[in-house]
C-alpha cells in the first residue's frame, strides 16, 4: 500500500510538532496533568485553519503519551446516538487496547466539531441535512461525563456553542 505524503510526514510525536510553542507546551501540560489525576479542564480545544496541524498534533500528543485514540471526524455521523455511541462509551468505559493492555488512558478526538449539521440552513445543498442532531449536547455530556482525555479540533472557534463547551475545555 502506497502511503499517502501527509501520513508519511505527520509528527509521530509532540516533540516533532514545529511551530506554536505557547500552545505546544500548554498541550504537554494539560496531557502531564491526566497523568497525576484528572484535570480541571478535561478537554482542549485545537482551533486554526485547514491544514494547519490541528489534528496531527491531537494524534501526536495521544502517541507521545501511550492514549489510545477513539476519533470522530466530519465524514463520521455525529448525532447525538453516534457521539455518545462512541465518544461518551469510551470516554467512560475502560477496555483492551489493540495491544492487549487494559485500563489504557484514551484521547477522544472529535475533528472539526464546528462542523456539526444540526439545523437545514447550514446544509449548502437543496436538501437540507439534519445528521448531526443533538450532536453539541452529546458533546458537552461527553465532556461532563467522562474518565478520559477530550481534543475538539476546529476551524472557527466562535463556530461552537461555547457557552458549555467552555466549562470543560481549554482553547488554545
Amino acid at each position: 500500500m502506497i502511503e499517502s505524503w501527509a501520513e508519511k510526514y505527520r509528527p509521530k510525536k509532540i516533540e516533532d510538532v514545529v511551530g506554536n510553542f505557547t500552545a505546544i507546551r500548554s498541550i504537554k501540560k494539560w496531557a502531564s496533568e491526566w497523568g497525576k489525576n484528572s484535570p480541571s479542564k478535561k478537554g482542549i480545544v485545537l482551533s486554526g485553519p485547514a491544514g494547519s496541524g490541528k489534528t496531527s498534533t491531537a494524534l501526536a500528543i495521544a502517541n507521545t503519551m501511550g492514549w489510545e485514540v477513539i476519533e470522530l471526524n466530519a465524514s463520521d455521523a455525529r448525532s447525538a446516538g453516534a457521539i455518545e455511541g462512541v465518544a461518551l462509551r469510551g470516554s467512560l468505559f475502560q477496555s483492551f487496547s489493540n495491544d492487549g493492555e487494559f485500563n489504557r488512558r484514551k484521547l477522544i478526538l472529535i475533528d472539526e466539531a464546528d462542523h456539526l449539521y444540526e439545523r437545514g440552513h447550514q446544509s449548502k445543498n437543496r436538501v437540507k441535512n439534519y445528521s448531526d442532531r443533538g450532536g453539541k449536547r452529546a458533546i458537552i455530556k461527553t465532556l461532563e461525563e467522562t474518565k478520559q482525555t477530550v481534543v475538539l479540533t476546529v476551524n472557527d472557534l466562535y463556530g461552537l456553542s461555547l457557552i458549555h463547551i467552555s466549562e470543560h475545555t481549554r482553547p488554545l
